[in-house]
C-alpha cells in the first residue's frame, strides 16, 4: 500500500522502522569487548532476526523495483541502529530499493553512530539530522548519551552535558561513503521548536560545507523566542 502511495504522488523513498515488539524483543547492541563465543551466540540472533525481517521486506522491496520507490529503514533503536544486523539484512536484499534513513540521534553510545557508516554507509539514502539541543559554539548535544543537560536560556544554550553529536565529522565520514542525499532536520529538544529548527539549519549547512572542502562558520545567536513565535505565529 504505502509503495503504491508513494509512487502514485511521485515521492521517491518511505520510512521503515525495525525497532522490536512485544513477541521480539528489542536487540541489545553488540558490544566492542565481545569475544568470539559472544560473537556466535549474538549472530545467531542476528541471524535469525535477518530472516524473520527477510520474510517481510523481500516482496515488498521487489514490488517496490516494479514501482521505481525506495524503502529506507530508519535507524530507530535496536535493530535498526544495530550495524550488525542492518549489514546481513542489506547483503540478503542487494536491491538499491531497500536503503537507509539514517537517524543520528538514535544511538546509546557514541561509537555505533560511526560503525553504522562504517559498515553500511554506502546503503545511506537521507538522514534525519535529529537533534536535541547546542551548546554555546553550536555543535549539537547528544539527549541520547547524556540526560543531565538542562535549557538556561529561551535561545536554547545548554549546560550540564558534555556528550556531543560530531554532525560535522559523520558526515564526512557519510560522504566517503559516498553519500550524496539530502539532510532532513528532525528536532527534538525541550524548547521552542522553530529555534531548534534555525539551529540544525546552521549545523547542516556546516556539514554541507565540509563535505565539499570549506568552511562555514555557525551562527550562534538566535531570535527571542517571543519574537520568533510573533513572526511565524501572530
Amino acid at each position: 500500500m504505502w509503495v503504491d502511495i508513494c509512487a502514485d504522488h511521485g515521492i521517491s523513498t518511505y520510512r521503515a522502522s525495525i525497532g522490536g515488539g512485544t513477541k521480539y524483543l528489542r536487540l541489545m547492541p553488540p558490544m566492542d569487548n565481545f569475544d568470539e563465543e559472544d560473537w556466535q551466540d549474538y549472530d545467531e540472533m542476528v541471524d535469525a532476526a535477518v530472516e524473520r525481517c527477510v520474510e517481510t521486506f523481500g516482496p515488498v522491496v521487489k514490488y517496490a523495483e516494479s514501482k521505481n520507490v525506495v524503502l529506507s529503514i530508519e535507524t530507530h533503536h535496536s535493530y535498526s541502529s544495530n550495524y550488525r544486523f542492518m549489514r546481513k539484512l542489506l547483503d540478503k536484499i542487494p536491491s538499491r530499493n531497500l536503503m537507509i534513513d539514517y537517524d543520528v540521534g538514535n544511538y546509546e553510545q557514541d561509537f555505533l553512530r560511526y560503525r553504522m557508516l562504517e559498515e553500511c554507509g554506502e546503503r545511506v539514502y537521507y538522514w534525519h539530522l535529529k537533534t536535541y539541543g547546542y551548546d554555546k559554539n553550536g555543535q549539537a548535544v547528544d539527549f541520547q548519551t547524556d540526560k543531565k543537560w538542562k535549557v538556561i536560556n529561551d535561545r536554547g544554550v545548554l549546560e550540564g552535558g558534555t556528550a556531543m553529536i560530531d554532525i560535522v565529522g559523520l558526515a564526512k565520514l557519510a560522504h566517503s561513503k559516498g553519500f550524496d542525499g539530502c539532510l532532513s532536520i528532525e528536532f527534538e529538544g525541550r524548547y521552542c521548536g522553530l529555534i531548534g529548527t534555525l539551529q540544525s539549519v546552521e549545523i547542516g549547512k556546516a556539514a554541507c560545507a565540509a563535505v565539499k572542502g570549506e568552511s562555514y562558520t555557525i551562527k550562534t545567536e538566535m531570535p527571542r523566542e517571543e519574537d520568533i513565535m510573533d513572526q511565524y505565529m501572530p
